[in-house]
């Protein structure tokens, strides 16, 4: 098995927390991160690099003309969660074919998987997009899907 893709972009965006006196998500990626493409970025994933476990990973390039957007809708506790995945088709001469698998499973705010109750829902979907076109994936979790399976504490974590 080799690596394909690695994007070095998709972790730490949108690190949140609940704003004070309000129910209102408070973004402070801004408190964790440098700016993408800084000097200051360079130099921590530079010196972070030197100690990582994947040192030996080489990466292929590939065909980066399916984007994924997933939607940001706020969740109580207790009700009803959608999740919109947008899927976009960058490419403008050709249709693709997409294959989407969510997984949706309930961690410990450490991100350590909840081994009793580790997964909440998988959905899959297959989409056709012509060229220049995008479609809009609606996950949807019941109350009775995760209630009894979050604990104090918890979160949830989807997987694409």
């Amino acid at each position: 098995m080799s690596v394909e893709y690695v994007d070095k972009s998709c972790i730490g965006k949108k690190i949140s927390t609940k704003a004070v006196g309000s129910d209102e998500r408070e973004d402070i990626t801004h408190l964790y991160k440098h700016k993408e493409d800084s000097l200051e970025e360079d130099a921590v994933v530079e010196k972070v690099s030197q100690f990582g476990s994947r040192k030996e990973w080489n990466t292929k390039k590939v065909n980066k003309d399916i984007q994924v957007e997933i939607g940001q809708e706020t969740a109580l506790m207790g009700g009803e969660i959608k999740i919109p995945i947008k899927i976009i088709n960058e490419n403008s001469e050709s249709s693709r074919t997409v294959s989407l698998s969510a997984h949706i499973k309930c961690s410990a705010y450490t991100g350590r998987t909840d081994s009793k109750h580790p997964l909440i829902k998988t959905e899959a979907t297959v989409l056709e997009l012509s060229k220049d076109e995008s479609d809009t994936v609606n996950i949807t979790i019941s109350p009775e899907e995760y209630m009894k399976k979050v604990r104090a504490g918890s979160i949830l974590n989807m997987f694409l």
